[in-house]
């Protein structure tokens, strides 16, 4: 886009340059066949003179020989106003009887010169000005690299340490030779076709998201001796929107590290989804068990916490609170 932008910049430019002569000329001459004449071989002159020295001598020259760049410049120079004199000499002097100024006298020369020399410095000023956008925009790809590496170490943290758990969920269930050790089995490898198929991709819809989630807790409901009340509430148009993957899953994860406690019979988790214009916000509300506690979340929040500064550095709020005997994590993300 930079480029591009840059691109529609020297093209205005050019369209500038060759009015701007256009108008002068026809102040001059006030012959409009000898303004159009002129105008084009003057703005043809100049963008060999710029062009030539921006995408050929300091590419080619400069940055191996300055002395060798020098010499060839001044040569460029001298020949690029030769040429511009035995034009306009040949056209206005010879062909149209313009007997004022393009006559090879002195006053023809410095003016060619002059204004050679000054689109030649301006070929050097291009020059820079392109070598400074390429490298912005190498930067920027270095950048975006950089944080695509980053993004990718914080997904995959995530899946070893759900498969882990999941894991020992199922061998939980093997051991004590409990018929739903197949139905964990089938919901642990939905689980795992969503990380191999979906959270590879940099944006899922919120559905999938939500349905991702809701195998998961059937595979942490499974292991459980006790029910597990889970009440879900929507607002707003919840459904195709896009998000990143695997964005929710920690405040789950962590509402049945400390808020589910396997001898107690009243674990209760909520969790709401609500779109509101452009922000989504998912919040997860579990019960406080004391012997739990919440005063170290792990890695699961923090990790999330740098993924979601890289995708939207400051443009999201993450908290955790607690609330008598609640413990409430919300997340909220532009979409």
């Amino acid at each position: 886009m930079a480029k591009l932008n840059f691109r529609t910049i020297q093209f205005l430019l050019w369209v500038l340059t060759y009015l701007v002569v256009f108008f002068y000329c026809y102040y001059k001459f006030e012959s409009l066949a000898m303004t159009i004449v002129y105008s084009v071989i003057v703005s043809t002159i100049y963008l060999l003179t710029v062009y030539g020295n921006s995408h050929f001598l300091i590419p080619r020259y400069f940055r191996k020989n300055k002395f060798q760049y020098f010499v060839y410049a001044i040569l460029f120079m001298a020949a690029v106003t030769a040429i511009r004199m035995w034009l306009e000499n040949w056209i206005f002097f010879g062909l149209m009887e313009y007997k004022w100024f393009f006559n090879f006298q002195s006053e023809h020369f410095s003016f060619s010169a002059a204004t050679i020399i000054f689109a030649f410095l301006f070929g050097a000023l291009l020059r820079i000005s392109l070598d400074h956008f390429s490298l912005l925009h190498r930067e920027q790809e270095r950048k975006n690299q950089q944080v695509a590496a980053e993004l990718n170490l914080l997904k995959s943290q995530v899946q070893p340490h759900f498969l882990f758990n999941a894991l020992n969920n199922i061998y939980y269930l093997a051991y004590m030779k409990s018929d739903l050790a197949p139905e964990s089995i089938a919901r642990l490898s939905d689980i795992m076709r969503y990380f191999v198929e979906e959270a590879t991709k940099e944006w899922v819809s919120v559905q999938a998201e939500l349905d991702f989630i809701k195998d998961y807790i059937e595979v942490e409901r499974i292991r459980l001796p006790h029910n597990l009340k889970i009440q879900w509430t929507y607002a707003g148009d919840v459904g195709e929107q896009l998000i990143p993957p695997i964005v929710f899953i920690p405040l789950v994860e962590n509402a049945f590290k400390h808020g589910v406690d396997k001898v107690k019979e009243n674990n209760e988790v909520q969790i709401g989804v609500e779109v509101n214009k452009n922000e989504l916000t998912f919040t997860v509300r579990n019960l406080i068990h004391h012997n739990n506690g919440h005063g170290n979340p792990g890695t699961g929040l923090a990790n999330l916490r740098k993924r979601l500064t890289l995708l939207y550095e400051d443009n999201f709020t993450l908290t955790t609170t607690q609330q008598v005997d609640h413990y409430i994590a919300q997340l909220s993300i532009p979409l």
